[in-house]
C-alpha cells in the first residue's frame, strides 16, 4: 500500500509491461517522485505500458508472485 510520503520522495519506481506489448516481460527503472517517474516514462514508452511500483512494494508483493523479467536500460 502507498502513503502519500511515498509518493512525494525520489526513489525506484518500477514499471512493467502487459501481455501483448511491445516490451511483455520486461520492467524498467526509474528513480524520481511518483510524478516525476512516472512522466519520464510516459515520455519514453508513452502509454505503451501497464503498472507503476514502488520498489520496495514490487519487492515486498508484486516479485515474490511473478518473474521480475528482464529489465530495460535506457
Amino acid at each position: 500500500m502507498h502513503n502519500k510520503k511515498e509518493f512525494e520522495e525520489e526513489q525506484n519506481w518500477i514499471f512493467t509491461f502487459g501481455s501483448g506489448q511491445k516490451n511483455a516481460g520486461h520492467y524498467v527503472k526509474i528513480y524520481g517522485t511518483f510524478n516525476s517517474a512516472r512522466k519520464e516514462m510516459f515520455r519514453r514508452y508513452n502509454s505503451n505500458w501497464s503498472f507503476q511500483y514502488s520498489e520496495q512494494n514490487w519487492k515486498a508483493n508484486v516479485a515474490k508472485f511473478c518473474s521480475m523479467g528482464t529489465e530495460l536500460k535506457q
